[in-house]
């Protein structure tokens, strides 16, 4: 199996100095490889290879523990998301 092309899209917006919001859409698309086969048997395994393609959708949220302004702005990212294959 070969990795294909992954396009990813982001946008974000800061609800003040200490709070973000941020979305994210990815798609992929790459060769992979099935394997199936009686358990323990290493013989008559059965592979196949198929393209296949991935979509992303995530949205967080984060938590700054310093100012905009900041040099150095560390923070807690937490969110949830879906993936489609």
């Amino acid at each position: 199996p070969e990795n294909g092309l992954t396009i990813v899209g982001l946008a974000g917006l800061h609800i003040n100095d200490f709070f973000s919001v941020m979305g994210s859409y990815g798609w992929n698309r790459n060769s992979v490889l099935f394997a199936a086969g009686e358990a323990g048997s290493v013989s008559g395994a059965i592979t196949q290879e198929h393209r296949a393609t991935m979509h992303t959708i995530i949205g967080e949220g984060m938590l700054y523990f310093r100012p905009r302004k900041s040099r150095i702005r560390p923070y807690l990212s937490a969110g949830a998301g879906a993936v489609h294959v």
